[in-house]
């Protein structure tokens, strides 16, 4: 009797065994799940897009391409931090448009990659280091370059390896550069302390009429109780 009893909490206890493993296993695949479910955004996996010399190094301010025709126009694509601790490199572009509007408001477009590739005429792709760079080389129409034209703004898509996802990537190209000129009646321009003074005189202005306003809108509220 003593033995059958010996056996049967030895039945028990390996279910009871079984049952949390199983329960664990359970647990973990949520997990994985509810990782698998989270999006590359949501991770904070993305690429930095940066304009680029032939050695795929930063270029920054004058040394950015200048909006004249003809200039060959090359932006680098990298795994932003994120990706890298992650163990993820570019898997592929996917697409990438150069866009810009006149002053009419026409809208000039260029498909620079479609389908994961450059048409090898106008533009070309190519990608090194398994998929840690990219770079993108385009030559855009020459209406890019008028004076009719704002800045070219080029929005893309890249997957990532390893499952990561797939994320945005977007560049612009010819900055505008604004010079604002603060100038007195007699056309000198404005020091930094007339400067001030005229922002404060401006602040006060507009806090002046903010107060009307909300002057005017208790009273209507008050006429409406």
């Amino acid at each position: 009797m003593v033995q059958f009893l010996s056996v049967i909490s030895f039945v028990i206890f390996i279910a009871v065994v079984v049952a949390s493993s199983s329960a664990d296993n359970n647990h973990d695949d949520d997990a994985t799940l509810i990782a698998v479910e989270k999006t590359a955004l949501e991770l904070n996996y993305g690429v930095d897009v940066y304009e680029c010399d032939s050695n795929l190094d930063l270029l920054e301010g004058t040394d950015r391409a200048k909006k004249v025709v003809a200039t060959l126009i090359r932006i680098c694509f990298v795994p932003n931090e994120e990706t890298i601790e992650a163990g993820a490199t570019i898997d592929k572009v996917n697409s990438f448009v150069w866009s810009t509007t006149t002053r009419d408001g026409d809208e000039l477009v260029h498909e620079a990659v479609i389908n994961g590739e450059g048409d090898n005429i106008m533009s070309a792709l190519t990608c090194k280091d398994g998929g840690k760079i990219c770079s993108l080389e385009s030559l855009l129409s020459t209406n890019f370059y008028g004076q009719d034209t704002g800045s070219a703004i080029g929005i893309g898509e890249v997957t990532l390896t390893k499952g990561a996802g797939t994320v945005p990537a977007n560049r612009d190209i010819f900055q505008l550069n604004f010079n604002v000129k603060f100038t007195n009646d007699d056309g000198t321009e404005m020091s930094e302390e007339e400067k001030a003074d005229l922002f404060e005189k401006a602040n006060e202005h507009n806090a002046a009429i903010e107060a009307g306003k909300d002057k005017t809108v208790n009273e209507e509220v008050k006429d409406e109780l």
